[in-house]
């Protein structure tokens, strides 16, 4: 009996305290394994949506090759200055979708063009594009109406003036071929203006 008194005498003078709420314990007493640093990462923006934008891309019925207007997210653009940039940019890069049918879509713009410069003044948006003198002549039409179609689609762009490599760039429009520097409409496009 005597041992078990010794015992329990001793479990209660082993330091731990017989408080009725807890206390918080200093970090500094803690052992550097169980204390970490608290990391945070704030986001660029955050809340803030995705941009939606509309990209066209040219799309078949029959024999006929319309343009087919394409919802996409082109994530956050917090400059909307950098909107049309990151907007033909997007263009670029759309992958077409094939459905084995009449609603197949192509990209006349190849992936190798690239956008050195996108500004807009006066509703114009001048926009210098690296190798668009490389996308094939039967698709190059199709290539600056997608341009054209997709820049104005954007607020406050109403025409695109192509530059090809800080030259300014003539571009076939419907029955002609525009002047370099010109400035280009939808309405340049007639036969387009009609999209799938």
């Amino acid at each position: 009996m005597v041992g078990l008194a010794a015992a329990i005498t001793g479990l209660t003078g082993c330091g731990i305290p017989n408080d009725s709420k807890a206390r918080p314990i200093d970090r500094e007493a803690l052992p550097s394994q169980l204390v970490s640093s608290p990391t945070t990462t704030t986001p660029t923006n955050p809340g803030a949506p995705d941009e939606r934008v509309t990209l066209y891309l040219v799309g078949s019925a029959g024999d006929t090759q319309r343009l087919m207007a394409v919802p996409a997210d082109i994530g956050t653009v917090s400059d909307p200055n950098d909107l049309p940039r990151r907007t033909i940019e997007a263009l670029i890069a759309q992958q077409p979708k094939s459905s084995g049918g009449a609603g197949d879509q192509t990209n006349a713009i190849p992936p190798t063009v690239g956008v050195l410069s996108a500004t807009v003044a006066d509703g114009v948006l001048e926009l210098d594009l690296s190798d668009l003198g490389s996308v094939e002549l039967t698709r190059q039409r199709l290539a600056a109406a997608q341009i054209v179609f997709t820049a104005t689609a954007l607020p406050g762009i109403d025409s695109v003036r192509f530059m090809i490599n800080g030259q300014p760039g003539a571009v076939p429009l419907d029955d002609q071929a525009s002047t370099a520097g010109q400035a280009i409409t939808r309405q340049d496009y007639p036969s387009l203006l009609s999209t799938l």
